[in-house]
């Protein structure tokens, strides 16, 4: 009888784990609108030029494969991520959004020179140093009626794909500094926070753009 429940067990384990790589599969992105193998710090992507077959107003999407330099033990700071800058909001024109080297996940809202809010939050799991990660970021503002108003930007590091492998996650949200439908440009980014000699910088290859993304939750 034992044999039998344990073997059960197995089978539906089993099912279980197929299932959810289906659901995954079905639920995976669909294909970038744009594709850059060697994204340059400095070299910016307007999204309104970015062609698109989906014309419905989404989620703007990126994401970006980001290779972290061993700097463990390292007592210096350093903030990479993907940049964002906003046209015609008075109070906020950037937002830099990614990780740090000491395992935190971290926002930025800036107003020309003004840095007016941060946000943190710890891993929720490890970072193996020496390695490549991928940074997903999606923001969306008021245009989008499925979000009733409402403007917001989050941010996932992760070492696996769908909700696996997530290292930290961080969401913000705008909406109370008023509209972000305005012209927007992504980037990326490296700058120290706490500086040292030693500090390696890291490099980022694959970035990619959706600029209607439509999620299937």
């Amino acid at each position: 009888m034992k044999k039998k429940v344990l073997k059960w067990l197995g089978g539906l384990s089993a099912f279980l784990l197929v299932l959810i790589l289906i659901v995954g599969f079905s639920f995976s992105d669909p294909q970038a609108d744009l594709n850059i193998a060697n994204p340059v710090e400095g070299k910016t992507i307007v999204l309104s030029e970015v062609p698109t077959e989906f014309t419905k107003v989404g989620v703007f999407k990126s994401s970006v494969d980001f290779h972290s330099p061993n700097n463990n033990g390292i007592q210096g700071r350093d903030f990479y991520g993907q940049r964002i800058t906003v046209g015609g909001n008075p109070n906020v024109d950037r937002i830099d959004i990614g990780i740090t080297s000491n395992l935190i996940s971290r926002v930025e809202i800036w107003n020309g020179d003004e840095l007016i809010e941060i946000k943190e939050l710890g891993f929720m799991d490890k970072m193996t140093w020496g390695d490549t990660q991928r940074l997903y970021v999606e923001m969306t503002d008021e245009t989008n009626s499925r979000y009733s108003g409402k403007s917001e930007v989050k941010m996932r590091f992760t070492k696996g794909t769908g909700f696996f492998g997530d290292i930290g996650t961080l969401s913000f949200d705008l909406s109370k500094y008023g509209s972000f439908s305005g012209e927007k440009t992504i980037d990326v980014f490296q700058k120290p926070l706490i500086a040292q000699k030693g500090l390696q910088k890291g490099g980022f290859s694959n970035l990619r753009v959706w600029r209607n993304f439509a999620s299937a939750d």
